[in-house]
C-alpha cells in the first residue's frame, strides 16, 4: 500500500523534478503585461493563442539592447522555477531576442496605418473649454481611474459638475458600449467636454480602445474629447484622434479643470482695474477743480477770500468719496469670499453685474457731487460779481477820487481849486472844484 505525501512534500518533489527536467529551455511567445521594476527586474507573461506562462528577467542578468513592447514576439532562453508555497511556476530568463511582431501588435499597426491614410488622425483638434459647465466621465464605476480623477477634480474645482457614465472598459462588448456612451454624452446639451479613461493593463486589457468603432466615435464627436487610458507608456488608437491625451486619469483631471486659484486671481485683477479707473477719474476731477479755481481768481479779485470754502468743499468730496470707496471695497471682498464657496459660473456673472453697477453708481455719485459743488461755486462767483465796484460803474455811477487816489465820499472833504478825478466804466475825467 502506497504512503501518502503531504502537500509540501509533494510540491517539493515536483519542484525538484520540474526544475531538473526544464533547467535549460527555449521558448517563443508574445509579450504581455510588461512591467519594469525600479530595481531593473522585468516582469511579464509569454503567451500564444492557447496558453500563458509568467516570466522574469533579473536586472543583474539583463544585458539586452532593447526593451520589449506589448504584443511583441520574443525568443527567450532560461530555466523553469517553481514556487511551492503558492504552487506557481515561471521562466527565469537568461537571454532574450526579438522574433517578429505579435498578432495584436500587428493588428494595431495595420488599423493605425489605414485610419491614418483615411485622415482620422490629422483632424483639427478642438480647444478645451476654460470653464466646462459639465463634464461627462466615461469609465468603470469600480475602477481606480474613477477615484483618481474625482480626487483631483474635487481638489481643483469642487463647484463644477461631473456626470459619470458607467461603462465597461474591458471585455468582449466593451468597445460597443464605449462608442455608444461617447455618442450619448455628445448628444447631451449641457455637456461640453467628454473624458474617456481607465487604468493600466496589458495590450489585451486595453484592446477595446483600439477598436475601429471606438476610434470613429471619438472622431465624430462634436464636443471636445480627452482620453486617459492606461499608464504613461500605454498608447491606444483613440489617443491619436482625441482632442487631448493625458498620461493618467489624474493628469486628465488637471487638464480639464482650471484650479480655483485662477478665479481668485481674476477677482484681484478686476479689483485692481476698478481702483485704477477710480484713481484716474479722481485725478482728472482734481485737475478740473484747480483749473476752475484759476478762472475764478482772474475774474474776481476777492476770490482768494473764499479759497478756504473751496478747499473745504473739495475735502468734503474726497472724504465722501473715500468712505464710499471703502464700502464698495468691502463689497468686493465679500464677493470674493462668496465665489470660493459657490458655483463660479453664476457667481461670476452676478459679481460682474455687481461690479458694473458699483462702477456706475460711483460714477453717478461722483458726477452728482461735482455738479452740486460746481453750482455752489457759480452762486458764490455771482455774488462776488454783484459786489464788485466795477458792476456799479457799468450802471452809470462815477467813482470820485482826489489827487492822492482816495475815494471822495463827502463834499466837505474838498475845497475850491482842488483837482478831482471822475472814474467811469470807460475812462477817467479830470475836473477842478470851483
Amino acid at each position: 500500500m502506497s504512503s501518502y505525501l503531504t502537500v509540501s512534500e509533494f510540491t517539493k518533489q515536483l519542484k525538484n523534478s520540474a526544475e531538473k527536467l526544464f533547467s535549460n529551455i527555449a521558448v517563443i511567445g508574445e509579450v504581455s503585461g510588461f512591467t519594469q521594476h525600479k530595481t531593473g527586474h522585468w516582469y511579464f507573461s509569454l503567451k500564444d493563442d492557447e496558453a500563458l506562462i509568467q516570466a522574469v528577467f533579473w536586472g543583474t542578468n539583463n544585458k539586452n539592447s532593447f526593451i520589449p513592447k506589448e504584443g511583441e514576439k520574443v525568443k527567450v532562453k532560461g530555466k523553469l522555477a517553481f514556487y511551492p508555497p503558492m504552487g506557481r511556476y515561471q521562466i527565469v530568463i537568461s537571454s532574450m531576442e526579438k522574433d517578429g511582431v505579435g498578432e495584436l501588435y500587428y493588428a494595431f499597426e495595420m488599423l493605425k496605418e489605414r485610419l491614418e491614410k483615411e485622415g482620422l488622425f490629422s483632424k483639427t483638434k478642438k480647444e478645451l473649454p476654460k470653464i466646462p459647465k459639465k463634464v461627462a466621465l466615461i469609465t468603470a464605476t469600480n475602477a481606480a481611474a474613477l477615484t483618481d480623477f474625482l480626487k483631483i477634480a474635487e481638489k481643483r474645482a469642487p463647484f463644477l459638475s461631473i456626470l459619470v457614465i458607467p461603462t465597461s472598459v474591458q471585455g468582449k462588448n466593451a468597445a460597443k458600449e464605449i462608442a455608444e456612451n461617447i455618442a450619448l454624452a455628445d448628444s447631451m446639451s449641457d455637456i461640453d467636454l467628454i473624458v474617456v479613461t481607465r487604468g493600466g493593463g496589458s495590450i489585451e486589457d486595453l484592446w477595446c480602445f483600439n477598436e475601429e468603432i471606438v476610434v470613429r466615435a471619438v472622431f465624430n464627436a462634436k464636443k471636445t474629447v480627452v482620453t486617459a487610458v492606461g499608464h504613461e507608456r500605454d498608447t491606444t488608437l483613440i489617443d491619436f484622434v482625441a482632442d487631448r491625451r493625458a498620461a493618467t486619469p489624474s493628469e486628465a483631471a488637471e487638464i480639464v479643470f482650471t484650479d480655483k486659484s485662477f478665479f481668485e486671481e481674476e477677482i484681484l485683477k478686476s479689483q485692481a482695474i476698478l481702483f485704477h479707473t477710480i484713481q484716474n477719474r479722481l485725478f482728472h476731477k482734481e485737475m478740473a477743480f484747480e483749473k476752475f479755481e484759476k478762472i475764478l481768481k482772474t475774474k474776481a479779485p476777492k476770490i482768494s477770500e473764499y479759497k478756504n470754502v473751496v478747499d473745504s468743499l473739495k475735502n468734503r468730496v474726497l472724504i465722501s468719496f473715500m468712505n464710499h470707496l471703502r464700502l464698495k471695497n468691502s463689497d468686493i471682498q465679500q464677493i470674493k469670499h462668496d465665489l470660493s464657496q459657490l458655483h463660479p459660473i453664476k457667481k461670476l456673472e452676478k459679481q460682474s453685474f455687481t461690479l458694473q453697477n458699483t462702477k456706475q453708481a460711483l460714477e453717478y455719485a461722483f458726477e452728482k457731487t461735482i455738479n452740486n459743488y460746481s453750482l455752489e461755486l457759480k452762486e458764490i462767483n455771482l455774488k462776488l460779481d454783484m459786489l464788485s465796484p466795477y458792476k456799479m460803474l457799468e450802471k452809470g455811477y462815477v467813482a470820485v477820487k482826489n489827487s492822492e487816489n482816495r475815494v471822495v465820499t463827502s463834499s466837505k472833504s474838498v475845497k475850491s481849486g482842488d483837482t478831482l478825478f471822475l472814474e467811469m466804466r470807460y475812462g477817467t475825467v479830470e475836473v477842478v472844484v470851483k
